[in-house]
């Protein structure tokens, strides 16, 4: 199944640090409307945590911190 996801649809890709990943590329897909509402509605922790995690911590910052720009 893999490999038939490698020549129908799918790019390789390799990043610098020499992993590879696959960005798939679809040329015909359906949705319905109730997944899509699903999928918008969950929770961005749920759905990706690593920019959830980054968001978080901007928020915290300028929660609790100020940065003065001095003016010329």
């Amino acid at each position: 199944m893999f490999h038939n996801l490698l020549k129908s649809n799918a790019i390789f890709l390799a990043s610098k640090h020499g992993h590879h990943r696959f960005l798939n590329v679809f040329t015909r897909g359906y949705v319905s409307a109730q997944g899509q509402k699903e999928y918008l509605n969950k929770h961005l922790k749920d759905i990706d945590p690593e920019v959830y995690d980054i968001i978080e911590q901007e928020k915290r910052r300028q929660r609790e911190s100020i940065v003065l720009i001095p003016s010329e």
